[in-house]
């Protein structure tokens, strides 16, 4: 926390007596505050107070409190009397050098807190994202204003309560990239609210033709879906996404004829355009879909190579009904949650009942028993059996689906275990669709485990480019970073994930995957915090009853504690096949221990019963059983000598 007073210098100068009075007073009611929420006074410029505090709440909740006392102690005061202060606050990393400390978050506090009105606070989007949902305030996006010496494009907000005299405004952003483009989820204006699917559904497709123009760079569905029935504006919006253009619309439906009003926007200006009404029969909804995307072409000056028109005014199937089906199936496969995909499946088979040739239905079913096997929904060989058939069908109907090639490359990948193809197919994907924000993770996946670290890399990036309020792609980040042996900044992208997503986080806060990172570090105390933490939610990506049997088994593996971590691991093995805990789990605690045999007949096991391949142990991990003769062995009884032994 930076503070400031308002005036100060030209006080002194026309009475000094008086400024050193308030000066004193100012600095005799702040520092009780400070010290009532754990803040510590790193230093005290003249006007000023630099405070470090343990947690962004503790310095907002001080900070809300230092300017309602002041305004309180002003009520009764003369003007020249009175006290303003600006503040500003910013997360982040600083460096203790003797009694001075240095560093990025001292440097950005600094440069926000001019920015806040007199009286009020200004504090970065990371401090936001940790306290919006934590403190009763209204917050309110001030951009991303030019700060002096700082390059990195930081958002910044206000506390809109706070503060006298209107808030200071900045030009948006100039240089937010015209063709990257945000799809914001479509207003559904029908009669009847359950049509709410067909509008989501439209914000979807309409999303995924955009996908397929390489000259775009199209934000996912899971991101722009964070705006919906959002009062953002537009240039609030393109900040966030760092999207230049968006295009925001409303569908109604009614009966078989469907009305869909669309505008794109500069997201940097917020000017409109281009904007179009289009009332059609349900059966003609595919041509506004490609009208739509042609125009945007058109409208940011990129000509669409011929296979990319020929692919837009393609109909996916000639049956209103059937589309319908698969809307609404769509509709359920976001959710994601085990009901939900069954639900899905059952609209995906009516579509493909009434059209046996819809290409799409055929995709959406690989993709639903792929997550279905991937997640232990169901028996995996069988369910990822069901999965490549159904690519394969697909593809054989349309060999222009970049879906079902990502698709068919998960099952190549994850049951089969023939990488080769799987790389050709999910190269096909992205070629297909270059904005497919989950073909380039699933890549990134098959990189990683092949050790193809830069590689692996460059994908994920990418995928976090196009959906970067996902909690999925900022979870999988995460782990990227701890196998490349990055273990601090895959907690900050941790962290990162906790701000996007507080409902997600507290579900994944206890997993497993947040704990190496620590152990890596020497960093005990946090992995056993987080140890505990999923033994009191009882939640996480292992949700078996005894998942914290197996978590405790490896942290205390990490302590030294081998005998209780033996015990423990062979209490929870019994369950382990039933309940379907990680297998790699169990190899990384025997692996900390120096326990091999026991290590190598997990990682055996964990390859079999086709656990996720990116949780294999990495090269760090395995460093000391290496010099095991039974390693090169395990490796060729699983066919990953070619791969895992040159790594």
């Amino acid at each position: 926390m930076f503070t400031d007073m308002v005036g100060y210098t030209a006080m002194a100068q026309k009475n000094e007596a008086l400024a050193v009075e308030l000066l004193e007073e100012h600095r005799n009611l702040l520092r009780p505050i400070f010290r009532k929420h754990k803040g510590r006074e790193i230093d005290n410029p003249g006007d000023a107070f630099l405070v470090e505090f343990a947690s962004a709440l503790d310095a907002v909740r001080c900070s809300v409190e230092i300017q309602s006392a002041l305004k309180e102690t002003n009520t009764t005061r003369t003007n020249e009397r009175k006290i303003l202060l600006r503040i500003g606050i910013h997360l982040g990393d600083v460096i203790h050098k003797g009694e001075t400390v240095r560093g990025d978050a001292v440097n950005v506090a600094s440069r926000i807190e001019p920015l806040a009105v007199p009286g009020g606070v200004c504090l970065t989007g990371e401090v936001y994202r940790s306290v919006v949902n934590k403190i009763q305030c209204n917050f309110v996006s001030m951009g991303n204003p030019s700060l002096k010496n700082v390059t990195t494009p930081i958002e910044v907000y206000r506390i809109s309560e706070l503060g006298v005299g209107p808030a200071v405004q900045f030009p948006q952003r100039a240089d937010l990239p015209k063709n990257r483009i945000a799809v914001l989820p479509f207003t559904n204006m029908s009669p009847d609210p359950a049509d709410g699917y067909f509008a989501d559904g439209m914000t979807e497709e309409l999303i995924k033709s955009l996908s397929g123009v390489k000259e775009l760079s199209v934000i996912a569905r899971t991101s722009v879906m964070k705006y919906k029935a959002s009062t953002k504006g537009a240039s609030e919006i393109g900040n966030e996404l760092r999207a230049g253009t968006l295009i925001e619309g409303s569908v109604r439906k009614a009966g078989d004829r469907v009305r869909v009003t669309i505008q794109l926007i500069d997201a940097r200006k917020e000017d409109h355009i281009w904007a179009q009404s289009y009332d059609k029969q349900l059966d003609d909804v595919f041509s506004i879909q490609s009208d739509i995307a042609e125009r945007v072409a058109n409208e940011l000056k990129f000509k669409l190579l011929k296979t990319e028109k020929q692919e837009l005014e393609r109909k996916p199937t000639k049956s209103p009904e059937a589309y319908t089906f698969y809307l609404k199936g769509k509709y359920f496969w976001n959710e994601r949650i085990e009901e939900s995909v069954r639900k899905a499946i059952e609209y995906f088979n009516h579509a493909i009942k009434i059209d046996p040739d819809f290409a799409l239905s055929y995709a959406a079913l690989a993709d639903c028993y792929s997550v279905m096997a991937y997640n232990y929904q169901a028996e995996p060989v069988p369910t990822y059996r069901m999965a490549k058939y159904q690519a394969q069908k697909a593809l054989e109907l349309d060999q222009g689906l970049g879906e079902a090639h990502a698709a068919l490359a998960h099952v190549l990948a994850s049951c089969d275990h023939d990488f080769a193809l799987a790389e050709a197919e999910y190269k096909q994907a992205i070629e297909l669709s270059p904005s497919h924000a989950t073909a380039h993770q699933a890549y990134h996946h098959l990189l990683l485990f092949q050790r193809r670290f830069g590689e692996a890399e460059a994908e994920i990036s990418k995928a976090l480019d196009l959906d970067p309020l996902s909690p999925v792609m900022n979870l999988v980040t995460s782990w990227s970073l701890y196998c490349r042996k990055e273990f601090e900044s895959a907690l900050d992208q941790w962290n990162r994930l906790r701000e996007i997503d507080p409902v997600f986080a507290k579900v994944w806060v206890g997993n497993w995957m947040v704990i190496p990172p620590y152990v890596q570090l020497g960093r005990l105390d946090d992995a056993v915090r987080e140890m505990e933490t999923l033994e009191k939610e009882g939640e996480g990506t292992l949700r078996a009853p005894h998942s914290p049997m197996l978590v405790r088994g490896y942290v205390y593996a990490a302590l030294g504690k081998a005998q209780e971590s033996r015990k423990l691991l062979n209490e929870a093995g019994e369950y382990q096949r039933l309940e379907r805990l990680s297998p790699f789990l169990f190899a990384r605690a025997y692996l900390l221990m120096g326990e091999n045999e026991d290590a190598f007949r997990w990682l055996k096991r964990g390859y079999e019963e086709l656990e996720g391949l990116f949780f294999f142990p990495t090269d760090f991990e395995l460093e000391k059983a290496k010099a095991d003769p039974s390693y090169n062995q395990t490796l060729k009884e699983m066919g990953l000598d070619q791969i895992l032994m040159r790594s």
